[in-house]
């Protein structure tokens, strides 16, 4: 009897495997085309960063394959939230449907709002991205970058592993490589991309000047940064580097970006004891400082930051 109910559970369970597998499996062949863009990160505070491995039951490893404890209780409790959000919706009253519904037009008005910033019609934006190469820090099983189509897009998120396990990732998001590292330790090459994508992440991280650095390692000269984080006082486990304004304008300005806008709201702030969120466009310095002229992103506002090394081109935001 045992062996008969234990083959009816695997008959059952088959196409569900299956479709998890197939999913693992399409985000690691994304992640092997993206092979040429891979470094190994090579600092030892980098080292010892820990990514989550499995589902529920899995657990955070150090790069040598040790437990960390602390890391793993911090890391279930957000997993286990974003099972919640993603399966049982109705617990959450404000919410009208799905989580991919609900969650997939918040990140759309995200998007809407960068295109606007950028002064670009929703055609014009969809285009632009196209031809962009973007990275988004702290995704979440839902990325910002899921909305749109880009020249390649990937998402650096300690608990992507258990995202996938778990099945949470919307069928929208599939075009988007889901790498498992910290934001302190990101393995892509320097100067890779166009657009790096921080959204309601740097407070919650341990070192946030690492993961500033590592933005503008990976960001090429004139790259942008979109940047959402909450400003508050209030310190917990899931926000042990909360930032108020001057903080945040020092620690940006002082990693090498300059600010293209900035908005402080006192009404869009996601923590119940952030007192304002901000929102800000930013633009990535280079060793000779930034040299501003006109160039137009949809709008004559966005500097650009242009850099002409000896014997060498122009290297500018459009290139």
């Amino acid at each position: 009897m045992k062996a008969k109910l234990k083959n009816l559970v695997r008959r059952l369970l088959r196409p569900a495997l299956s479709d998890l597998t197939g999913a693992i499996d399409r985000q690691s062949a994304l992640i092997a085309s993206l092979g040429s863009l891979a470094s190994t990160p090579g600092t030892a505070a980098a080292q010892s960063a820990a990514i989550w491995r499995g589902g529920l039951s899995g657990r955070a490893e150090l790069p040598n394959g040790a437990p960390d404890p602390v890391l793993t209780r911090k890391y279930l409790d957000e997993l286990r939230f974003w099972i919640r959000v993603s399966r049982d919706p109705e617990q959450f009253p404000s919410w009208t449907g799905t989580f991919p519904h609900v969650y997939g037009g918040w990140q759309q008005d995200r998007n809407d709002e960068l295109a606007s910033w950028l002064d670009m019609t929703p055609d014009a934006y969809a285009s632009w991205c196209q031809s962009t190469r973007a990275v988004e820090i702290g995704s979440g099983p839902y990325p910002f970058l899921g909305r749109n189509r880009w020249k390649w897009a990937i998402a650096v998120d300690p608990l992507a592993n258990g995202y996938q396990t778990e099945g949470l990732i919307p069928a929208e998001c599939a075009h988007v490589a889901m790498i498992p590292a910290t934001g302190e330790q990101i393995p892509l090459a320097d100067a890779c991309c166009d657009l790096v994508v921080i959204e309601n992440c740097l407070d919650h991280v341990d070192n946030p000047d690492a993961v500033l650095r590592e933005i503008h390692r990976l960001l090429r000269p004139g790259g942008l940064v979109w940047l959402l984080v909450d400003l508050m006082e209030h310190r917990d486990e899931m926000h042990p580097n909360p930032f108020n304004e001057q903080r945040l304008r020092d620690a940006l300005s002082s990693s090498g970006f300059a600010t293209v806008k900035m908005r402080i709201s006192s009404e869009n702030a996601s923590h119940p004891k952030a007192h304002a969120e901000c929102r800000a466009l930013l633009v990535r310095d280079h060793a000779d400082g930034p040299r501003r002229q006109p160039k137009r992103w949809g709008s004559d506002v966005i500097p650009a930051v242009v850099h002409t090394p000896v014997g060498a081109g122009s290297l500018t935001s459009a290139s």
